[in-house]
């Protein structure tokens, strides 16, 4: 009997404790484990921080899946178990590749998109960042093709590379006021009819407006110091830009190809234009160009086909080769004293070249630096010029007078100068051969 009513007792106490064990099981957590997730409505959270004292915490959000569709409202706040979290991230790829998603509502509690968030979103057609948000990643909407518009606020400072590239409609942005620079491709290939840069920004990076095809115009701000390498590059519908007088350095390729900018005023404030930077704007007819740029890089303003003048400040030392090749419409060029070389080609196929004074302090006349130019009948040559390369007035047809006003110059593969072109030289000089060149040489 004692033994049959120990072992009732036992049950009881085995009863019990499997009881209490359960119970415990079943309660919910006071507290998580940094980067335990759970799922609300579709949309899995991060936990990021946590302080069980005050039963708050942080939390990032993400689709649970691609299927993800049609208008969310991320929540500022989310409860599970006894803690509510803040949302304070979207982080990498939090949404990436959700395409029948159509219009996201971001509370105010976010700081950070992160890069690729929202990458591939094509159905997306509306987004707002809300005054929170202080950075923008990298491709952040890449290929969100459906999206027309957007607002930057004046809480983010940076824009990620490619953050917008290939919004293909996207035609309305408004860049706030915190954004201190646009990286590389942020807006490349999307659909910016026009965009005004503000003072904030300091840097355009590479490419950051590539092949925005139906940008018209640009106003870019007071602050921005470069214009990286292909920044605008062809924009075929670009017509008007207007550069800050901070810049100080535009670089290779950036606008290259933008057929339809018509004209362009460079500051003084610039030093430095690269290669190739205006090269097949062929609706440019008027540039001005700062006194402060010392160097024009090569091909500079090639196939610039409606430019028929330009004055070149005396603070240019260089012009590099095919500077200005090309440029069809071209009939008057004056160099100043302070350029001391030219680089090959620099006036190659300037066909409507018809008068072209040399600075006194040239001292090379690059290859082909003349090449087809078929109007230009007479050029003086400075006493300064101790050098001709191959080929620097092939082609030239119409060239019956070359003029020399000092020494006879070193022509070393001795084929720069082709018919009918006769070389004058002054009395008093040196050097002087009969035929020169192979050209016939008379005392001017």
């Amino acid at each position: 009997m004692k033994t049959e009513k120990l072992s009732s007792s036992c049950v009881v106490s085995r009863f019990v404790m499997a009881f209490i064990l359960t119970s415990f099981l079943v309660l919910p957590k006071a507290h998580a484990v940094i980067g335990d997730t759970f799922t609300i409505d579709q949309l899995k959270y991060t936990v990021l921080t946590e302080a069980p004292s005050s039963q708050t915490g942080t939390v990032s959000v993400q689709a649970e899946s691609t299927e993800i569709s049609g208008d969310i409202v991320i929540p500022a706040f989310v409860t599970n178990g006894r803690i509510t979290y803040s949302v304070t991230l979207i982080p990498h790829y939090a949404l990436q590749n959700c395409s029948s998603l159509t219009n996201v509502t971001i509370p105010e509690s976010v700081t950070s998109i992160e890069n690729q968030a929202f990458w591939g979103c094509i159905g997306l057609t509306s987004v707002i960042i809300p005054k929170s948000v202080t950075s923008i990643g990298n491709d952040t909407f890449y290929g969100c093709r459906s999206l027309t518009s957007i607002k930057i606020p004046n809480s983010v400072t940076s824009i990620g590379h490619g953050a917008f590239g290939k919004c293909i409609k996207l035609t309305d942005v408004t860049i706030g006021s915190g954004v201190t620079v646009i990286s590389c491709d942020t807006f490349a290939f999307s659909g910016l009819t026009g965009i005004v840069i503000p003072d904030s920004v300091t840097s355009l990076g590479r490419a950051a407006f590539y092949d925005c095809n139906n940008l018209t115009n640009v106003t870019i701000g007071n602050r921005v110091t470069v214009i990286d390498d292909s920044t605008f590059s062809s924009c075929n519908n670009l017509k008007r830009v207007i550069i800050g007088n901070s810049v100080t350095h535009i670089a290779e390729h950036s606008f290259f190809d933008c057929s339809s900018l018509t004209s362009v005023i460079i500051p003084k404030s610039v030093t430095y234009i690269g290669s190739e930077a205006f090269e097949g704007c062929r609706s440019l007819a008027s540039v001005t160009i700062g006194k402060s740029v010392t160097s024009l890089g090569a091909a500079v303003f090639a196939k610039c086909s409606k430019l028929s003048n330009i004055m070149i400040p005396n603070s240019v030392t260089y012009m590099g080769a095919a500077a200005f090749a090309e440029c069809s419409s071209l009939t008057r060029i004056e160099i100043p004293d302070s350029v001391t070389s030219m680089g090959a080609g620099v006036f190659a196929g300037c066909g409507a070249l018809t008068s072209a004074k040399l600075g006194n302090g040239l001292t090379t006349i690059g290859y082909w630096a003349f090449y087809k130019c078929g109007n230009l009948a007479n050029i003086e040559i400075p006493a300064s010029v101790t050098s001709i390369e191959k080929e620097a007035f092939k082609d030239c047809s119409k060239l019956t007078a070359v003029y020399f006003k000092g020494n006879a110059p070193k022509i070393p593969k001795r084929n720069a100068f082709f018919k009918p072109s006769v070389i004058y030289y002054k009395p008093g000089t040196t050097g002087w051969e009969n035929p020169l060149d192979g050209r016939p040489t008379k005392e001017w």
